[in-house]
């Protein structure tokens, strides 16, 4: 009896054990329910909260860019024209930025240069240019937004620089390609222009200047290789994503 007695205690025991086991795990799958819930609740408010930062932003930003252009209409002197125009067209380019995210991305710290470079071309043909045509074939390549926002703008550069000096007068084509390769992903601005100099004074330009900041900051390799017009070619690391 005195045996059987201390089975019924040890099996009691045991019992309770488990069942304390059990109800500690259910608390605690509740608890860890509930948190993930609340993290779920907080993460979808700070993602809205984000978008909608965004979106307010570009709005400035193209509020900005149409009182540039407005005002560069006014303007009688053609310089002062062609900058206030080039600074909207900069303004533009950031904007997309901006507007790309808000519209296809969750991932608040990169983009797609495929959507992005191909929106950025949009924007500049429809605002700056009528008589040239500007196609684009373009792989998808993740890059963090920094980098992403600096070769937006240099890309930008580039083509406005085209359009302003290689078709000044007369129709032209601008091409844009972007491959990934084994050392980066190379994106080439080629026209069909009539090419420029190397010894060109435009080199010293603030455009030129702007260019070569932005690719050194983003580890851009940046070249101008052989073509019947002028081929810039960018070449950016693998490793640019956050």
């Amino acid at each position: 009896e005195i045996i059987r007695l201390s089975d019924g205690v040890s099996l009691a025991l045991s019992t309770m054990a488990e069942m304390f086991v059990l109800w500690a795990t259910a608390a605690y799958r509740r608890i860890a329910h509930r948190i993930m819930d609340m993290e779920h609740d907080r993460a979808e408010g700070l993602l809205l909260a984000l978008r909608e930062m965004d979106h307010r932003t570009k709005n400035n930003f193209q509020i900005a860019s149409s009182v540039l252009r407005l005002q560069a209409n006014r303007t009688a002197d053609p310089l002062a024209s062609a900058a206030l125009n080039q600074a909207a067209s900069r303004i533009v380019s950031i904007a997309a930025t901006h507007d790309n995210l808000a519209i296809s991305s969750t991932n608040f710290s990169n983009i797609n240069l495929k959507p992005y470079i191909a929106d950025l071309c949009s924007r500049i043909t429809t605002s700056l240019s009528e008589h040239v045509i500007l196609e684009h074939d373009l792989e998808d390549f993740i890059l963090n937004r920094d980098d992403a926002l600096k070769l937006g703008l240099i890309v930008n550069e580039l083509i406005t620089n085209s359009i302003k000096h290689a078709f000044a007068d007369r129709p032209g084509r601008i091409e844009i390609c972007g491959r990934l390769t084994s050392g980066g992903y190379l994106l080439t601005v080629e026209d069909d222009g009539p090419g420029i100099k190397v010894s060109s004074n435009s080199s010293a330009g603030f455009g030129k200047r702007l260019v070569d900041i932005l690719a050194k900051q983003a580890k851009i390799s940046l070249k101008t290789a052989p073509s019947e017009g002028t081929r810039y070619q960018m070449l950016v690391p693998l490793n640019g994503v956050t």
